[in-house]
């Protein structure tokens, strides 16, 4: 992808794939959010392994209940403080967040900036997805192929291209047209309760 003209200069962005990533739904999981009102937790571990040099990565840090929807994260050894906000949900309960030390954005996700040693947003350390890099990689081949075939883009060549690889797919039916005995079926108030179809 960085030949010539190819509009990278330097090289691809950095892939959150690539990196260490503290989630919040992770750590709702393991409950390190189970926190009474002033509560507070201190010495707690994660541990990484970082699969590209085999080398791990320990996160040491406390954490504090501020409020009924904040929480305070402090990283101990690198003085870092990262704020947690909570949401309501619609049908109950709440979402944890993460606010950005850098750019205070609510996130779910903080990925470690091997620099400074500190976590911030994808958004802070220019990150993409390898799913973005990869998206594109067959256009110039598509347009090459178009130009060959006269009178076709190469956004065209790309849609058969994708067509051919799922093949011939039937058009979606609900499942009571399949069935040949279907017959609508009345609800009793009493259903439970009595013996009606």
């Amino acid at each position: 992808m960085d030949g010539f003209g190819s509009g990278h200069f330097g090289g691809a962005k950095r892939c959150v794939e690539e990196c260490i990533t503290l989630t919040t739904s992770w750590m709702l999981h393991n409950k390190y959010f189970d926190l009474e009102l002033g509560g507070k937790r201190f010495n707690w571990t994660i541990a990484w392994t970082n699969y590209f040099n085999g080398r791990p990565y320990t996160l040491t840090f406390d954490l504090e209940r501020t409020s009924l929807i904040g929480m305070r994260f402090t990283r101990r050894y690198i003085e870092q403080v990262v704020f947690l906000v909570a949401t309501e949900m619609r049908f109950g309960g709440v979402r944890w967040w993460f606010k950005c030390p850098r750019c205070f954005r609510r996130c779910a996700n903080l990925h470690f900036e091997h620099v400074s040693e500190k976590f911030f947003c994808r958004v802070c350390l220019d990150l993409t997805y390898r799913s973005c890099q990869q998206s594109h990689s067959f256009d110039s081949l598509h347009a090459e192929i178009a130009s060959g075939m006269g009178g076709i883009t190469g956004r065209e060549v790309g849609r058969m291209v994708s067509r051919a690889k799922r093949g011939h797919k039937s058009r979606w039916v609900r499942k009571r047209d399949r069935r040949s005995n279907y017959r609508a079926r009345r609800i009793c108030p009493m259903y439970p309760l009595c013996a009606h179809d």
